[in-house]
C-alpha cells in the first residue's frame, strides 16, 4: 500500500510561557510521517451514530515510527487538529496501524 494521501504531524501537549509571564498549555510537535485515509462505507457511519466513534476517521500509518505513537497526543491534518481515540498495531506483519482520530472542537 501507498501512504500518499498526505502528512500527519504528531503534538504532545506542554507548557509554554506566556506574553504576561505567565504559563499557557502549549502543544510541541514530536514527529510527521505520511498516511492514507481509510475509505468508510455509509453502513458503518449509520452504525457510528450515537457513539464514541460518531464523526471518527481511521487513517493508516507505518507500523515503524522514529517515535512511538501514543494515545495522549494530538494529530494535525491540512490544519485540523484531532485527538487519536484508538492505536490498532498490525501485530501479524508489523506494516501498518490505523489509528482512530476525531475532531478536536
Amino acid at each position: 500500500m501507498e501512504l500518499n494521501d498526505g502528512r500527519i504531524s504528531f503534538f504532545s501537549r506542554g507548557e509554554a510561557t506566556g506574553v504576561n509571564g505567565q504559563p499557557v498549555d502549549d502543544l510541541i510537535w514530536v514527529h510527521t510521517c505520511w498516511f492514507n485515509y481509510r475509505q468508510q462505507f455509509i453502513r458503518e457511519r449509520k452504525e457510528q451514530q450515537d457513539t464514541v466513534f460518531e464523526n471518527t476517521m481511521d487513517i493508516f500509518i507505518r507500523e515503524r515510527q522514529r517515535v512511538p505513537i501514543e494515545n495522549d497526543m494530538l494529530v494535525t491534518i491540512d490544519g485540523m487538529t484531532y485527538e487519536i481515540l484508538v492505536i490498532n498495531p498490525d501485530r501479524n506483519n508489523k506494516a501498518y496501524q490505523v489509528l482512530t482520530l476525531k475532531e478536536v472542537n
